[in-house]
């Protein structure tokens, strides 16, 4: 398609505000703005005072799941430094991998995204797919799924590959920081 003329933008640019403005107008007296607003991606311009939906998913839980070094006093101010209660947070480590249940989380509003870790490739609940990790990548609704990896791209659980890992989810709009940062 050509590039419009400077009149033809203008008049495309005024029928689009008025269809937006109904339609706006419309959703806000039917108490669907925020669904409307969110559909075309514009709902970050609502105040949050106004949010019809205050736990939506980028205020829910995370998961940290994988091995680690890492102690867990840096696991957690690697949260609170990115402004992320670690109220928030439920960490699977090592022996307690066993006891993660990737199936929880699929299709549970209550929880934003996960932070995977170096893991065994199989894990309970998997449906017999070669990695929990591509598993809840590839399946419809899981949170957002992060890998934490080092600065070679090997996975792996530190304050550094954390903090880089929350900011990726931050600045993709997927976890609100709920600390003063």
């Amino acid at each position: 398609m050509a590039v419009l003329s400077t009149e033809e933008f203008h008049d495309l640019m005024a029928s689009i505000n008025s269809h937006l403005y109904s339609e706006l107008k419309e959703a806000n007296e039917g108490s669907r703005l925020f669904q409307i607003l969110s559909h075309y991606k514009l709902d970050a311009f609502l105040p949050r005072t106004h949010n019809p939906q205050p736990n939506h998913d980028a205020w829910g839980k995370i998961v940290l799941v994988g091995h680690t070094q890492a102690r867990s006093q840096q696991i957690k101010g690697a949260f609170e430094s990115m402004g992320i209660s670690f109220n928030r947070v439920d960490c699977y480590f090592s022996d307690d991998i066993n006891r993660f249940r990737i199936q929880n989380y699929q299709h549970n509003r209550g929880y934003c995204l996960i932070l995977f870790g170096p893991m065994p490739h199989s894990v309970t609940g998997m449906s017999g797919a070669s990695s929990g990790i591509a598993w809840a990548e590839q399946e419809p609704g899981f949170p957002h799924c992060i890998r934490v990896s080092n600065q070679s791209g090997e996975l792996e659980i530190n304050k550094s590959s954390i903090k880089r890992a929350l900011q990726s989810a931050i600045e993709d709009g997927y976890i609100e920081r709920d600390l003063k940062h």
